[in-house]
């Protein structure tokens, strides 16, 4: 992305948010003759725009997330929804279910980020162990498909079972 003069942090911004890599688009719309379709994260090939390593979430399990009942998946569990309540947790909505005020300090703490999209930068608490999971964006650690194209199972849930363990 490409941005000149007052408007060069929108450019930031927007590479944080949907990552740094080419974004591909078709050129014209409306032509009957052209079909557009989708490719699968596994359908991948290499080309100018991304590759199999940074594909991890399939287009149905997305699809599903995004609409299956009771669509609440943009509320609850969004990161930038949880970064807003702990920013405001005397707020009678938010205190109601802010029960351990000193949990994180108390223990353990996984941070799984990708290394791709928005970036939350370092965690404050000494017991954080943080882990960035290559070819990963934003919401790819919420929704990657259970197996990846490198043959081995999705890493959020992989290490999550190992934290608890």
């Amino acid at each position: 992305m490409r941005c000149t003069g007052g408007y060069r942090w929108l450019g930031r911004f927007l590479g944080q948010l949907f990552g740094s890599d080419r974004k591909a688009a078709p050129t014209s719309y409306g032509d009957p003759s052209v079909v557009y379709s989708w490719q699968d994260y596994d359908e991948m090939t290499p080309n100018d725009y991304t590759d199999p390593s940074k594909e991890v979430t399939s287009i149905s399990q997305i699809a599903r997330s995004l609409s299956e009942p009771p669509l609440d998946f943009t509320e609850w569990y969004f990161p930038t929804a949880i970064t807003t309540d702990l920013g405001q947790p005397t707020s009678p909505s938010i205190a109601a279910y802010y029960l351990y005020r000193d949990g994180v300090s108390r223990n353990p703490v996984l941070t799984l980020q990708g290394d791709g999209g928005l970036d939350l930068g370092a965690s404050d608490s000494p017991n954080d162990i943080p882990i960035t999971l290559h070819g990963y964006n934003h919401l790819d650690v919420l929704t990657a498909a259970q197996k990846q194209n490198n043959g081995l199972p999705e890493q959020v849930s992989t290490r999550l079972a190992a934290f608890s363990r």
